[in-house]
């Protein structure tokens, strides 16, 4: 992608705290509330043409950018609506059918991404969404959920089988990635307690996490 229209939104994060998130006092997120501020960007192929330009991320110029400006750690989408994720996961895969490459880039950005801004002292962390894309009936059906474009509601059966999606991830990319945003947390869809210990479970044993609701 070429660099020249890449956006860079300066955003402020706290660090988690509260029932949902990490323990108040919990060591591991005090180098959010430290870092003061990042970069979060919404990276989101809606095709696969645009899923095929994920290859041409310039992981280098866009490091240089964040060092440039001062942020100290760079959140960027796995994925969210649409039905394209910029990292591969045979997880995904096999559940909805997919061939490899067809909605999972081929070219591993986050870990890529990692390379770039470790050196640089930027730390790296992931956004999902809570539930799987809304826009593609065909993993919808493949999840468990209702088909249709919006937010469908929740329950412990489905969370277990996106959470070991996300499981995949966590398990490749470890200490790599110091934190987890998940978003669409949301209580007309049902989410609640026991669906975000799921989703916990499957990255807290090596990064912080926070959800948005």
């Amino acid at each position: 992608m070429n660099t020249t229209i890449l956006r860079l939104a300066t955003v402020w994060l706290l660090a988690a705290t509260g029932g949902l998130m990490a323990a108040p006092r919990n060591p591991n997120t005090d180098w959010l509330q430290q870092a003061r501020y990042g970069v979060f960007m919404h990276l989101l192929p809606g095709d696969a043409r645009q899923l095929d330009q994920v290859k041409d991320f310039d992981v280098a110029a866009l490091a240089g950018q964040l060092e440039a400006v001062g942020a100290k750690y760079f959140v960027v989408t796995l994925g969210q609506n649409s039905g394209y994720f910029n990292s591969p996961n045979a997880t995904y895969d096999r559940v909805t059918g997919y061939a490899a490459g067809e909605r999972c880039s081929r070219r591993d950005l986050p870990l890529d991404l990692h390379r770039a801004l470790q050196s640089r002292g930027i730390r790296l962390m992931l956004y999902l969404p809570c539930q799987v894309p809304n826009q593609d009936a065909r993993a919808q059906k493949a999840f468990g959920l209702p088909e249709g474009k919006k937010d469908q509601p929740l329950d412990l059966t489905f969370a277990r089988k996106w959470a070991a999606v996300i499981q995949e991830w966590s398990d490749r990319y470890g200490d790599k990635v110091a934190g987890w945003w998940f978003d669409g947390g949301y209580d007309h869809i049902h989410f609640n307690e026991a669906i975000a210990q799921v989703y916990a479970a499957a990255v807290s044993r090596r990064s912080s996490w926070n959800y948005a609701g």
